[in-house]
């Protein structure tokens, strides 16, 4: 465990080092670092004041959490509780939330608003999907396999419900065609 946080720790210092001298007011930033227009790697522990090590606003290519994560973007996330702007490949922890999750969300519970990837999880929701979900409980899917599947256009489940489909609520196989 003291090589995992050794590594951890080293790997932070050389993407530190990688932008120094760096000098940085931590009033006004919500991490350690500011003004950066990206960064390979961010550290964090949680959602309070300077907690992670560059601000939630500058985009990563992996995001590692101990307790939780506040980021724009990132192509790499695992926290126990991820809020991302933008998930362009791996989001993985207990709770995923992301405005536009591109590829893979995997966790207990999904959250997204835009979803053009795949969520698994127990609970997986989306408002605006082009994408696929597996789950328990599904809501707002294009296509949809779990136990009980709501407002996706193609749905697999013990518990069907779409309100534009032919028959609103169906076992086994639900559908309904987009309009255009």
């Amino acid at each position: 465990m003291k090589k995992f946080f050794v590594l951890m720790l080293s790997v932070a210092c050389l993407s530190l080092s990688a932008h120094f001298p760096v000098f940085v007011d931590v009033e006004e930033s919500k991490g350690l670092i500011s003004d950066l227009p990206v960064t390979p790697l961010q550290l964090g522990v949680g959602f309070f004041e300077h907690a992670q090590i560059f601000d939630g606003c500058i985009p990563c290519f992996a995001a590692v959490g101990l307790l939780a994560l506040l980021q724009q973007s990132a192509v790499f996330s695992f926290a126990p509780e991820n809020m991302l702007q933008s998930n362009y490949l791996l989001q993985c922890g207990i709770l995923n939330v992301s405005e536009n999750n591109w590829i893979f969300s995997i966790a207990p519970c999904n959250l997204a608003h835009n979803n053009y990837g795949i969520q698994a999880g127990i609970f997986n929701f989306s408002n605006v999907d082009w994408g696929f979900q597996a789950g328990v409980f599904n809501i707002g899917g294009m296509i949809q396999i779990g136990l009980y599947n709501s407002n996706g256009d193609f749905q697999i489940g013990l518990l069907n419900h779409n309100p534009k489909a032919w028959l609103p609520w169906m076992p086994l196989v639900n559908f309904c065609f987009r309009e255009k």
